[in-house]
């Protein structure tokens, strides 16, 4: 039933995003156990070096190929940090909560944000982020 709901052109969005956001959480997840392990940092710290790694993947990877809108960053790159600034939070309360509040293992808190933060991401991105480059290629203005 959602796929009739959805277009063609959507779901190719949601694939590309998907792609990206792959990209994007592995080098997140593998800077953040990597750092936790091999750096002996805190799971808190870990996320963040996490985040600030897979920025650049996924402003770049979204802008140019999930949804293939043109490179107006005066536009996009505010309201994408603003974006980001949002997820690290969510993401490091999460992490936070779970390793220094509930004391689960790093595993753990690196899986909570894995899962939700992409979708989070997108609907935002998608209608709020690059919003306008997408109206401009849907309706041809």
């Amino acid at each position: 039933m959602i796929f009739k709901m959805v277009s063609w052109r959507e779901l190719q969005r949601i694939g590309r995003f998907g792609l990206v956001g792959v990209g994007a959480t592995l080098v997140y997840a593998s800077g953040f156990a990597l750092s936790v392990k091999e750096l002996g940092v805190t799971p808190v710290v870990g996320t963040t070096i996490g985040y600030i790694l897979s920025t650049a993947v996924s402003y770049f990877g979204h802008q140019g190929f999930s949804f293939a809108v043109s490179a107006d960053h005066g536009d996009y790159l505010p309201r994408f940090i603003s974006l980001s600034i949002c997820s690290y939070l969510i993401s490091t309360g999460m992490v936070v909560i779970i390793s220094d509040v509930w004391h689960l293992p790093y595993q753990i808190a690196v899986a909570a944000p894995t899962v939700t933060i992409p979708v989070i991401n997108y609907l935002l991105s998608r209608f709020w982020v690059f919003r306008r480059g997408i109206h401009r290629l849907d309706h041809g203005s």
